[in-house]
C-alpha cells in the first residue's frame, strides 16, 4: 500500500484487487504469454471475474433508550443503557409479572444482540433463585464452538461481577470426540445435573474450570454416582465428553 496516496475505500480495494491477481498469476506461473494474459482477464473481468463490488456500506449509529425509558426488568448491568431494539427484546423476554413471548432480533453486528437475550435471561435465573427455585432454567445452542467460548466469557463476567448474580450459576457442554467413549443421553442428562448443581468456587480461570472440572468429565464408567466435584487446583484436563453444544444456566 501506498502510504503517499489518501485511504480512500475505492483506492484500497483496487490494490487489494491487483495484490490478489498478481499472488494468483504468479501461484500458476504460465510459461505462455497468451495463457497469462488470458488467465489475467479471466480473473479480472469485471462481469464474470473473482471480484466483486467495492460496496459501501452506510450504517447509523444505534438509538439508545430516551431518558424516561422504564426497565420492565428488575436486574441490568451496572451503568447499562440499551438501545431500543435491547429495550424491545426486553419488553417482549422479560418474565416480570409476564410470560415471556416468542422474539428474532435481526440487527448488525456490534449491535449488542447477544445482551438483547442475555439480560433478560439473567434476570428471570435471578428472580428463580431467590424464590428458592433450583434447576436449569435456560440452554443456550450456538452454531460453532468458537461462539460458545465466547459468549462463556461474557457469560462468566456477568455471573462473577456482579453480586446480585450470586445464586445464578452456569455450565458449558462443548461437542467434541475426546479420548472417552461417547457418553448416552442418559448420562448426558446426569452429567447436565451434576454440571448444574456443582459450583466451582476455587478454580482458575473461571472457564477452564467451567469447562474442564465441572462439565467435561464424564460419568464414571461403573455407572454409579456423578462426576467428581471440581477440586482446588488450576489445572486443566483435555478430556471433553460430546455433547450439545450448550451453556447451561441454572439458578
Amino acid at each position: 500500500m501506498n502510504p503517499g496516496l489518501p485511504s480512500l475505500p475505492s483506492l484500497l480495494a483496487a490494490e487489494v484487487q491487483t495484490s490478489i491477481v498478481e499472488y494468483l498469476t504468479t501461484t500458476f506461473a504460465l510459461s505462455d504469454p497468451a495463457a497469462q494474459a488470458a488467465l489475467r482477464g479471466f480473473l479480472s473481468d469485471p462481469e464474470t471475474g473473482i471480484f466483486r463490488g467495492p460496496y459501501l456500506k452506510i450504517r447509523t449509529p444505534y438509538q439508545p433508550v430516551g431518558d424516561g425509558w422504564v426497565s420492565p426488568l428488575e436486574w441490568m448491568p451496572h451503568e447499562f443503557k440499551p438501545f431500543r431494539h435491547q429495550a424491545e427484546a426486553f419488553a417482549r423476554l422479560s418474565t416480570n409479572g409476564m410470560a415471556a413471548r416468542p422474539t428474532i432480533v435481526t440487527t448488525g453486528t456490534g449491535s449488542g444482540k447477544t445482551e438483547s437475550f442475555l439480560v433478560p435471561l439473567l434476570d428471570h435465573c435471578r428472580r428463580a433463585s431467590a424464590r428458592g427455585e433450583r434447576g436449569i432454567k435456560a440452554i443456550i445452542l450456538y452454531p460453532m464452538n468458537a461462539l460458545v467460548t465466547d459468549q462463556a466469557r461474557r457469560l462468566a463476567q456477568y455471573l462473577h461481577g456482579d453480586k446480585r448474580l450470586t445464586g445464578v450459576t452456569a455450565g458449558v457442554y462443548i461437542g467434541g470426540t475426546g479420548k472417552r467413549r461417547y457418553p448416552t443421553p442418559r448420562r448426558w442428562s446426569t452429567t447436565a445435573t451434576h454440571c448444574a448443581t456443582t459450583r466451582p468456587t476455587s478454580c482458575s480461570p473461571i472457564t477452564a474450570c467451567w469447562t474442564s472440572c465441572c462439565c467435561a468429565r464424564p460419568m464414571r464408567s461403573s455407572g454409579r454416582g456423578p462426576p467428581p466435584r471440581c477440586s482446588t487446583s488450576s489445572s486443566t484436563s483435555s478430556t471433553h465428553t460430546t455433547a450439545p453444544r450448550a451453556p447451561m444456566l441454572r439458578c
